[in-house]
């Protein structure tokens, strides 16, 4: 299995690219239309890895956690008493998602260690959530941005549940 610290977000084969991904349905598609991650049964997998999804039974905030087959754990926490401000936890990588507009859905993904604005995540009307790039994309890996962008279409994406 590959080691996700050597497969980064961001642009894959050299090309300038426009720096939007967008989740359709429970595929995850980069700037090329090519699914670089999905969900099958609860199972997060990208660039061969695989997440076992669990969402949090509490009714009033939202949690989800990702386990890995070595047990490695993977957290999207509820920080305030509003889904405004979310927490990411990737084996020990920190990042906040932070809607910037009481109005509208759209999340800022922030890099805790260094500052970097990693990605703006914006859900549409029509259940497709769109990732564009910021300055810290192409350092974070794709599973770090796999697991938050689909956390933040359970919270955020109109009609989309996640069975348990």
């Amino acid at each position: 299995m590959n080691d996700t610290s050597t497969h980064r977000a961001g642009r894959f084969d050299g090309r300038p690219a426009n720096g939007s991904w967008a989740w359709r349905g429970d595929e995850l598609y980069d700037e090329h239309g090519v699914m670089i991650a999905d969900v099958r049964a609860e199972v997060l997998r990208a660039d061969r890895h695989r997440l076992l999804l669990e969402r949090s039974p509490e009714r009033m905030s939202f949690g989800l956690r990702g386990t890995a087959v070595d047990g490695t754990v993977y957290l999207l926490t509820q920080s305030s008493f509003t889904v405004a401000h979310l927490e990411a936890d990737c084996q020990g990588r920190r990042y906040v998602l932070t809607r910037h507009k009481p109005w509208r859905k759209e999340r800022i993904i922030t890099d805790l260690a260094s500052g970097d604005r990693v990605a703006r995540v914006r859900p549409r009307f029509d259940g497709t959530v769109e990732l564009h790039d910021g300055s810290g994309l192409g350092n974070v890996n794709l599973l770090d941005v796999a697991f938050m962008s689909f956390g933040c279409k359970l919270v955020d994406s109109p009609g989309h549940n996640l069975r348990i």
